[in-house]
């Protein structure tokens, strides 16, 4: 166990894990404090307008992210590095104009069921850019295994949208909110830019990549972009949904609400796999080593997250009224069916998609996503209309368990039946 300990240290584990722990727990906090210092009404309206931005978002930077965290994580070459990077950003950045200009018009003419969110949609519309810079040179430290300075990035992250989200509620309300959030986005940008020092120049000038590598470059990062896209629709469709079906703002506002937490919690074992990211990447081919690997983060995961689940279910009524306020309590059933699907998500769903898309599985996650993704629309428009916001939960709790047996057996199939893979 020392050994491990050591080991974990010495590779960065908790700066990486400490960081996630930390720049969620006060992503959460910033949430709660907006619930708290929004009406209901007004934060009904701008959960609309921000889960609305959320489907944008799924496509930001063509996925180049995914690429850039992948193929840097892949190559120790620097040079090699830089040159995939700066593709990465210029593909990006370009992306994100166009979608831009989509946001706008989608924005301007299309007939948002929630008329009052209209105006906040549009005001986000340059969201996607701003994180996707920032992002992007977050996630260059990450593949460099410069754990310390993608840790300090994700806490200042954190700490920049909390006093953004404060400030903005305070000041003008959730308008505020939406316009002191670019600052926060745009100094993380500069921050990072400072800590590259020399790094950055390098990146803008080195060579370009050759065709066939940037078409395998897209083709990865747009595959597993709509991968992640489709298999983020149980976490945004909900909400929508329930403001197209019920376009109430106070209905919306206590559903989010039933979301936040076990949803937050989700940054656990994301923190896990965004530590494993390299490592899995490295070795995608080493079917023992991941076998290994996975039975022992599986292990804690199902302790960790069980005993988490537990305690939400039970003192659900305490954690609703305390921290979100009385007005809250009818998002008492879908928060207690949503913090059983949090535990099936955090302990087999994401660790397994995670890894399948670290061993570029990404034809069967594919698949999976498409059907998925329409059954989680399906399920959604036919429960919400007959049971309302706990119709949303269950939704969510069944794809959740669709998803980690399919998953599941395909991942077991791989490491040990497929014989195309040295096992």
């Amino acid at each position: 166990m020392r050994k491990k300990i050591k080991m974990l240290l010495e590779k960065g584990f908790f700066h990486v894990a400490s960081s996630h722990l930390i720049s969620q727990g006060i992503s959460l906090i910033s949430l709660i404090i907006l619930v708290r210092l929004l009406s209901k009404e007004d934060y009904g309206i701008y959960s609309f307008a921000f889960n609305l931005i959320s489907f944008f978002l799924l496509i930001n930077g063509l996925g180049t992210i995914t690429g850039m965290l992948q193929y840097g994580s892949e190559t120790t070459d620097s040079e090699r590095r830089y040159s995939i990077f700066k593709y990465g950003l210029i593909t990006g950045v370009k992306f994100d104009l166009i979608l831009g200009i989509g946001i706008l018009a989608f924005g301007l003419f299309y007939p948002i069921e929630m008329e009052a969110a209209r105006l906040a949609f549009i005001m986000m519309l340059m969201y996607p850019l701003l994180i996707f810079m920032s992002l992007s040179l977050t996630t260059y430290f990450r593949t460099t295994l410069d754990n310390r300075n993608y840790s300090l990035l994700n806490i200042l992250t954190a700490c920049f949208v909390l006093a953004s989200s404060i400030l903005g509620a305070i000041l003008a309300g959730y308008i505020g909110v939406i316009l002191f959030r670019y600052i926060a986005y745009a100094l993380i940008f500069v921050i990072a830019i400072l800590i590259l020092k020399g790094e950055y120049k390098n990146i803008l000038n080195s060579k370009s990549l050759d065709p066939t590598f940037k078409t395998e470059f897209l083709k990865y990062s747009i595959s597993v972009t709509i991968i992640n896209a489709l298999s983020q629709i149980p976490f945004l469709s909900g909400v929508l949904i329930i403001g197209i079906i019920i376009p109430d703002p106070l209905v919306v506002a206590s559903y989010k609400v039933a979301t936040l937490i076990p949803f937050g919690l989700m940054f656990i074992p994301n923190a896990v796999m965004v530590f494993i990211y390299p490592y899995f990447a490295r070795h995608n081919t080493d079917m023992n080593w991941i076998r290994k690997k996975y039975s022992e983060i599986t292990k804690y995961l199902i302790v960790l997250n069980g005993c988490l689940s537990v305690i939400l279910i039970i003192f659900a009524p305490w954690i609703i009224s305390i921290i979100f306020g009385e007005q809250y309590m009818d998002a008492l059933i879908p928060f207690r069916i949503l913090s059983i699907g949090y535990f099936v998500s955090a302990t087999f769903r994401n660790p397994i998609w995670n890894i399948l898309t670290m061993m570029r599985r990404v034809k069967f996650a594919l698949i999976l996503s498409i059907s998925s993704g329409v059954a989680c629309v399906g399920l959604d428009v036919f429960l919400i209309s007959n049971f309302g916001s706990v119709g949303a939960a269950i939704t969510n709790i069944l794809i959740y368990i669709i998803i980690s047996i399919a998953s599941g057996f395909y991942f077991w199939h791989i490491l040990h039946i497929d014989r195309k893979v040295k096992i």
